[in-house]
This record gives C-alpha cells, structure tokens and sequence, in this order.
C-alpha cells in the first residue's frame, strides 16, 4: 500500500510540471484577460465546499455504535485515519498539495488546460488566504 502510494506521488511529481509545460506551449491564457480567468460564482462556491468538506472535523468526530457489525468498523476506523490524514494536510503545504493533486486529476480526465489552471489557482488563493 505504502509502496504504490509513494509511486503514484512519484509519478505525480514527475509529470506536474510537464502539464504545466504543456499548458504553457499551448499558449492556454493566450488571448484571455484577467477577469475571464476568474471563476464563476458557482465555481467559486464548488471549490468552497471542497475545502470546507476536506477541513470539517465534524462528520470526524461523530461517535457511533458499532453493534457488532463488521462493515462498520471498517468505516470507522477509515474515519480515524482520515482524521490522521487531515491533521498533517491541514498546512499551507497540505493545501497547496492537494491543489497539485486536483489539477494533476483535472489532466488526467482529459479536461482543457484553461479550466485545470483556472480551478488550480483558485484552489492555490484559497490555500494562501486560509494559511497566511
């Protein structure tokens, strides 16, 4: 598990920068002024609740009963390490890695570099207002 985690973050990391590359070749904000790169209101509010979802420590920290049933404790001891996990990404560097990881998704989707690059960076202001 471990191993092929390291490898997807390996390979990641290898290729982040030839998209960027890519985008950049493609001339993606070619023609394109600063106001058409902002997001939506609805976007806007997407990636929000992103956020919001991925640093609530709510539906964390709820207790429940596990009466005996095994599909249950499975789920909450993915809960417990899904708080392990959000404790070390709650960090500018944790947010700005995630934003890495989305945009590196967006691409391999298939999705246009323009929208890729314009989620990425409202994900990168984000994590710079919410962590300065």
């Amino acid at each position: 598990m471990k191993y092929s985690l390291m490898t997807g973050m390996l390979i990641s990391a290898l290729l982040s920068p030839l998209n960027t590359v890519i985008a950049a070749e493609q001339g993606v904000f070619k023609n394109r002024s600063q106001q058409q790169h902002a997001l939506k209101k609805w976007e806007a509010n997407k990636v929000k609740a992103e956020f919001k979802n991925m640093y609530s420590g709510a539906r964390l920290n709820s207790a429940q009963k596990l009466n005996g049933n095994p599909w249950e404790a499975k789920r909450a001891r993915m809960r417990q390490g899904n708080k392990q996990t959000l404790q070390q990404n709650n960090t500018w560097g944790g947010c700005r890695e995630y934003s890495y990881k989305m945009r590196d998704q967006c691409y391999a989707r298939g999705g246009d570099a323009y929208t890729c690059e314009r989620y990425y960076d409202a994900r990168v202001d984000y994590c710079n207002e919410k962590f300065q």
